[in-house]
């Protein structure tokens, strides 16, 4: 090739990077600005999603602090009506939860014989069991949520090891109990 006919072949070629709109230093910038966009969506997005996360978990945390609080408060009168039930569950007459009654600092034992008079057929061997049927599960998380509520100087463990469970089990027990006597899904 001459550089005659390289020279207008150039030419071509920058007249229609000029139509396209795009200049040699301008196709440099353009990607470069491409890159800065897209880096800067990255970062974008990485924010928005670390904002999500935290606002989904402050709103969780503040779930569980209002059911916390709602056990405390719900489950005490309803613990004392256990007598209301009992008549229901087992004709027989009613009387109140020997519990709420004189009894500042009950044992787990006794916490869990009272719960347990409200679900008949269920004994303590059965709550310490590894049987999870629906009524047998309900009952183990009511004798769990009344000892957590009755005697909060015991710690997850150690009622683990009275109901023979985890204390991941007891918190998710209490938990559980918590949401389903509020209706929450």
């Amino acid at each position: 090739m001459e550089n005659s006919e390289v020279l207008r072949q150039h030419e071509a070629h920058k007249a229609r990077r000029a139509r396209m709109g795009m200049s040699v230093a301008g196709r440099a910038s353009n990607v470069y600005a491409d890159v800065e966009r897209m880096l800067a969506d990255k970062r974008r997005l990485a924010r928005e999603e670390a904002q999500r996360k935290a606002d989904a978990e402050q709103a969780k945390r503040a779930a569980m602090d209002a059911l916390e609080e709602k056990l405390r408060q719900m489950s005490a009168s309803e613990i004392n009506v256990v007598g209301t039930a009992v008549a229901r569950f087992a004709d027989q007459p009613a009387q109140q939860s020997e519990i709420i009654v004189g009894n500042p600092k009950p044992t787990m034992h006794r916490i869990a014989l009272d719960i347990l008079r409200i679900y008949p057929g269920v004994t303590i061997e059965d709550i310490k069991g590894d049987v999870r049927r629906r009524c047998i599960v309900k009952a183990r998380r009511h004798v769990i949520a009344a000892i957590r509520l009755y005697r909060p100087d015991l710690s997850l463990p150690a009622i683990g090891r009275f109901v023979q469970k985890d204390h991941t089990t007891c918190l998710y027990a209490v938990r559980r109990f918590a949401q389903d006597r509020l209706g929450i899904e």
